[in-house]
């Protein structure tokens, strides 16, 4: 039975590796799109379609139609990144709900306050309204409230920052900003002024407090998000995601919590999992370690290993509910609570969770050295788990409980 097992998983990885990766084009990465139109005008929520960069204001909902789109979401203070392909040197801290992206030169901020360094390397940050140009070696706090206020602060620079505001236009305003200097953009007046630079805001002096090289190597890493088409989440104002719908892979360094309406996803140090949330049900599916992965309900605590995942429903499930046409194999569902319960633990194969959910499309086609590790050790983990794992049971898939039913007509 086990090298039955191990046969099926060794073939499961040469197809998932077949799979040839998608090249870095010349746009910036994981250019998030347009909403439907249609989703746009009967959603009850105001949803926020996020074109590269799209300005995201404190509580929209962001809507996600490119499944291969990642987020950098700052989740708490003292989390820092560098760009993947930068140098070294190049380092951005964020603020508690500040939202970004990498992109091919540099960041895009969709809101919030960042404090970046460019380090040997020129770079660009970009939003909605305009691009910062930093030579190498400058360093700028740029805070950014969608559709209102811009500020940008030089703290080091030896040739100076550029900025280009309303950079789509041929005729957009340009500035160059010295160290200690500032600009200030005013979307809603119009108005543009530079000044010599001010006292910093709260949520940049907190960031500057921890902003050394001996500190910043020790800092988490944000939240790292992505979705399917069709996803719908917004960032609370403590700076937690809250999933309304849709389908999310999120991977943590230092530990975060998801929020939705059936409970939360908590989430500890280096979690991978994936959250769904449909219209009366919540599924929360662990890649991680035992216990990295938990789900927090009114009336349920209950920690996950690496390939098992938590059903939550509002009426008793139906296999339906358990057993999705997803193309995911699942197994051993156990009722958790009283009887009759709506949450349900099963165990999920993790080769066939990462060849058919669309929104571990990260993982299949990675664009970055990070993800191609991840998706090597996802591999690894899924070979393993089915050789361990092979004399629990058969798997089935809504393809089986079809041809159930078919057979007893």
């Amino acid at each position: 039975m086990r090298a039955q097992y191990l046969a099926l998983s060794l073939y499961s990885l040469v197809a998932l590796s077949q799979l040839s990766p998608q090249p870095c084009s010349a746009e910036e990465v994981s250019q998030i799109a347009r909403s439907d139109a249609s989703t746009a005008t009967t959603s009850a929520r105001p949803v926020t379609p996020l074109e590269r960069p799209r300005a995201v204001a404190q509580d929209e909902v962001i809507h996600l139609n490119e499944s291969s789109a990642t987020l950098s979401i700052f989740t708490k203070p003292n989390q820092a990144f560098r760009p993947e392909g930068a140098n070294g040197e190049t380092v951005a801290l964020g603020a508690p709900g500040t939202i970004a992206t990498e992109s091919s030169t540099g960041l895009n901020l969709y809101r919030g306050t960042l404090i970046v360094e460019s380090g040997n390397e020129p770079l660009v940050v970009r939003v909605t309204e305009a691009d910062i140009n930093l030579v190498p070696n400058s360093k700028v706090v740029v805070e950014y409230t969608p559709r209102k206020i811009l500020q940008i602060q030089v703290l080091k620079s030896s040739l100076g920052v550029r900025v280009q505001v309303c950079s789509n236009a041929r005729d957009g305003a340009r500035f160059k900003l010295k160290a200690n200097e500032q600009l200030n953009a005013d979307f809603i007046g119009c108005k543009i002024r530079m000044q010599s630079r001010k006292e910093l805001s709260d949520a940049a002096r907190n960031c500057m407090r921890h902003d050394d090289s001996a500190s910043v190597k020790k800092m988490a890493t944000p939240l790292r998000l992505s979705g399917s088409a069709g996803t719908e989440f917004r960032i609370l104002p403590e700076g937690v995601p809250e999933l309304i719908s849709g389908q999310l892979f999120v991977r943590t360094s230092d530990g975060d919590l998801i929020h939705t309406s059936l409970g939360d996803a908590v989430l500890r140090e280096d979690a991978v999992a994936t959250i769904e949330r449909w219209q009366g049900q919540l599924r929360l599916a662990s890649f991680s370690k035992p216990d990295a992965v938990s789900y927090r309900g009114s009336k349920v605590l209950q920690p996950l290993k690496w390939g098992e995942e938590l059903v939550v429903t509002e009426k008793t499930p139906t296999w339906g509910d358990l057993v999705p046409d997803d193309g995911v194999a699942r197994r051993r569902f156990t009722p958790i609570g009283a009887t009759p319960s709506t949450y349900t633990l099963a165990e999920f194969r993790l080769a066939s969770a990462l060849k058919n959910q669309p929104h571990l499309t990260v993982v299949r086609k990675p664009r970055t050295e990070r993800d191609s590790k991840l998706k090597n050790q996802l591999l690894k983990t899924a070979i393993a788990l089915d050789y361990v794992s092979g004399a629990r049971g058969r798997y089935i898939t809504a393809h089986d409980l079809t041809t159930v039913v078919a057979s007893n007509h």
